[in-house]
């Protein structure tokens, strides 16, 4: 159980399962793939500047020579800040079949989202180590990925996420006032996913769920509903999301909460479990009465 109280606006979570879970670690798998129409060639001094213009202070900033491979990738390290970071430039496009999940289920504009599946070249940014802080190794990814913004970048695919987001909002997410909200919580839909699984032809039943919640050592969430709840789902699994970094214990199938007016059940995804499986699991939300809480 919590050690510390709620507050008025977080879920209560009341553990009916017969064991603890134990706290978890953080994974490794923060990488993104950036597509390009034409990638640039590594330039150590046009990062540099890129992350210049985008916030990041000068000094210092340790970008290393550029190492060309026979097959005609070519990398480079940056490090700022703590971070350490490794960047690959490739010669082909990203395998279609690999990147359709992450651009299918992201809420890009139908544009953007085009725009990448055309893309010719890519390259692979993969955090290698620095900060503890989930946020904090994303933000940094976001910097990185953002200077080269104007230099024939279309946008990123976060794989774990089943997320993508379009170059030109990068810029955005690394203004002040952004990055302090990003910094309370990591927004859903940009640093992690949020997901809308249409059941029906109509496109009106959906599943709901979140991807990549398991890089800050907690669940992920699904909630079964109509389209017209998105923005409810959204909220809920938001302030659980918050919630959970409180907990010393994973969530358990079984366990309930309360969430404002609403009560949640949290169980097993026996639904397609496959298409759910995420390291630490997904919890499907069901709402119950008050006298089923126990």
């Amino acid at each position: 159980m919590p050690t510390d109280h709620p507050t008025q606006n977080d879920p209560e979570i009341v553990d009916d399962s017969a064991d603890d879970s134990e706290s978890v670690g953080l994974p490794d798998d923060f990488e993104w793939k950036l597509l390009f129409d034409t990638a640039p060639a590594l330039d150590p001094e046009q990062i540099r500047a890129g992350l210049i213009q985008h916030g990041l202070s000068a000094d210092p900033i340790l970008i290393s020579d550029v190492t060309h491979e026979d097959d005609g990738a070519s990398h480079l390290s940056i490090d700022f800040d703590g971070h350490f970071m490794l960047l690959v430039r490739w010669p082909e496009p990203f395998p279609q079949d690999a990147m359709t999940l992450a651009l299918d289920c992201s809420n890009q504009q139908a544009a953007d989202k085009a725009a990448m599946r055309r893309h010719k070249q890519y390259m692979t940014l993969e955090y290698l180590g620095g900060w503890d802080d989930p946020t904090e190794r994303l933000i940094a990814m976001l910097r990185v990925a953002a200077a080269f913004t104007g230099h024939g970048l279309l946008g990123l695919l976060d794989l774990p996420a089943w997320n993508a987001l379009a170059a030109a909002h990068l810029p955005n997410w690394l203004k002040p006032e952004s990055l302090s909200e990003m910094r309370k919580l990591a927004p859903l839909g940009v640093l992690a996913g949020f997901v809308k699984l249409f059941k029906t032809e109509d496109r009106q039943n959906v599943c709901f769920c979140t991807k990549g919640l398991h890089r800050w050592g907690v669940n992920d969430f699904a909630m079964n509903g109509k389209l017209k709840d998105a923005d409810q789902a959204y909220h809920l699994f938001e302030d659980l999301f918050a919630y959970s970094l409180k907990l010393e214990f994973l969530i358990e199938p079984g366990n309930t909460a309360e969430v404002g007016s609403t009560i949640l059940r949290f169980s097993e995804m026996d639904e397609s479990p496959e298409m759910f499986a995420t390291p630490l699991g997904t919890l499907l939300l069901e709402r119950v009465k008050r006298s089923d809480m126990h």
